[in-house]
């Protein structure tokens, strides 16, 4: 009897520590798995979030914008020198010219002379531009070194003279061309002279004898 009891608990003894030598081990190897990750479970090292969840609030990138359209190019303005209308006592004056140009073609620059009284010794003045060179002028100007000369005299209240010259483009960049005038004032007065409206003739005889009458014609 004796016997049989033993050799039942040798069975129930390695049942047991079968059972606590798997559970050792689990809870070993858990442990280790702990250790080499720094203690911290994969759980724990995703933020206590599992792969399904982490996927589930990552935000989702938005579509990338569309490129805008490319723009055109802004039309080149005309330079401004600050001077294209001018009034000086008698005479005002206006400068025309084109934006642009072209290397080694002609262009043409306009002057509008205007009176605005009575004015003598009119002398009109155009620079010749140092990166262009002189071709002609309308009505013809005289060359005095670099510039045009018009010594246009007397002029009217009122009175507009317009004058063009051509130059030609000789280099690359922004050609400035500038007029004056100088005048003096002219005051003017007028006095009709005819002829006259009335004439007297007499007319008698060449000789009378004294104590008589003389007969006299006026007409």
């Amino acid at each position: 009897m004796k016997n049989m009891l033993n050799l039942i608990k040798v069975p129930l003894v390695l049942t047991l520590a079968g059972v606590l030598c798997t559970t050792g081990c689990q809870q070993t190897s858990q442990r280790t798995a702990q250790t080499r990750s720094g203690g911290l479970t994969t759980q724990q090292r995703s933020g206590g979030y599992t792969s399904q969840q982490m996927s589930q609030r990552r935000p989702v990138d938005p579509a990338p914008a569309a490129a805008p359209a490319a723009r055109p190019a802004p039309a080149r303005p005309a330079p401004q020198v600050g001077c294209v209308n001018t009034t000086s006592g008698l005479i005002q004056m206006g400068k025309k010219m084109p934006s642009e140009a072209t290397l080694g073609s002609e262009f043409s620059s306009e002057l509008v002379i205007d009176a605005q009284g009575c004015a003598a010794n009119v002398v009109v003045r155009d620079s010749i531009p140092e990166n262009a060179t002189y071709v002609r002028s309308e009505p013809p100007a005289t060359v005095e070194g670099n510039q045009l000369v018009w010594k246009i005299g007397n002029m009217d209240a009122g009175q507009v003279i317009n004058a063009r010259v051509w130059f030609r483009a000789e280099k690359e960049g922004t050609i400035v061309n500038c007029a004056w005038v100088s005048a003096d004032p002219r005051v003017c007065g007028a006095t009709f002279v005819g002829k006259p409206v009335l004439a007297i003739d007499k007319s008698g005889p060449a000789t009378a004898v004294l104590g008589t009458d003389a007969v006299l014609h006026t007409s």
